[in-house]
């Protein structure tokens, strides 16, 4: 399982706030997340959670 938030919450919370936007570029797109399941796996499933500010990807090994 891989889960991580969304682009939605990035730029909806963190670039807005001080403390933490340094950290986050504006402009820069986030990269295809899916791309980084390994192309053999099964079962791949994409799931936003948390009113679409998480996400989680389930696969299974084959």
């Amino acid at each position: 399982m891989i889960a991580d938030e969304t682009e939605k919450l990035v730029k909806g919370t963190y670039e807005k706030v001080p403390v933490v936007k340094g950290y986050f570029h504006q402009g820069k797109e986030l990269p295809g997340i899916l791309g980084l399941v390994p192309e053999n796996m099964l079962e791949i499933e994409y799931r936003e959670v948390c009113k679409g500010m998480m996400y989680c990807i389930t696969f299974r090994k084959p």
